[in-house]
């Protein structure tokens, strides 16, 4: 056997090392896919039978202050004067 042989050689053994090494590595993302598809399936379907949970009914002074900070917003919009620059002044 010469150099060219053995070069021959260990190319295509490189060769056959990639692509079985690509398509082991593609398989095991094929399959950490599939478990992760299926454990998140499994805990929407948890989540929708059996509700969220229930919450804190919300505090009266907490609703009163953003429906105030609501209406404030609403009504009264902001106006920045800008300079003749097109800048915003601190006016």
């Amino acid at each position: 056997m010469n150099l060219d042989e053995i070069t021959l050689f260990f190319v295509l053994l490189n060769l056959l090392v990639s692509v079985w090494s690509i398509r082991v590595l593609s398989l095991a993302i094929h399959n950490g896919l599939a478990t992760l598809l299926s454990s998140f399936h499994e805990t929407i379907s948890k989540i929708l039978e059996g509700g969220i949970g229930d919450f804190e009914p919300p505090n009266p002074i907490q609703a009163a202050i953003a429906q105030m900070l609501t209406q404030r917003v609403q009504n009264a919009p902001i106006e920045l004067p800008r300079s003749s620059d097109g800048k915003f002044s601190g006016e």
